[in-house]
């Protein structure tokens, strides 16, 4: 069950990048994914630092996954997400006159935001071994 006394503890660290006009963090997440007992595969999305509002230049946290279960087979990875930022193909519609702009520029067919991630290498855990 939960609560496993040998549950994993995370120190997970992430900068803004230090290019001039780099786009801030939002948040950090560890992702964990395990196998059941009836071999289904299940993942979690876990928000460990940060907040949707804030604007951080780095964040850094402890983290204990208290719903470890040292018997289910399990993986972890750490994501740093950065704000949304306008997508590419926006600044190139800017740069056209309205009059000429091509309907990709308008009709919807490209989301008008990206969010950008950077992900670590994963954690992989096997029980008894």
């Amino acid at each position: 069950g939960g609560g496993d006394a040998a549950a994993p503890v995370f120190v997970a660290s992430a900068m803004r990048d230090s290019v001039d006009g780099a786009t801030p963090l939002q948040k950090m997440q560890l992702i964990k994914g395990w196998v059941d007992a009836d071999g289904a595969k299940h993942n979690e999305v876990i928000d460990i630092a940060g907040s949707q509002e804030g604007r951080y230049d780095s964040l850094c946290v402890v983290y204990r996954d208290e719903s470890f279960d040292a018997s289910l087979a399990s993986y972890y990875y750490l994501r740093a997400v950065e704000h949304a930022v306008p997508r590419w193909h926006i600044y190139d519609c800017e740069k056209i006159s309205q009059d000429q702009r091509p309907a990709v520029c308008s009709d919807g067919s490209y989301p008008e935001t990206v969010q950008e991630m950077a992900w670590t290498s994963p954690i992989w855990y096997r029980p008894g071994g």
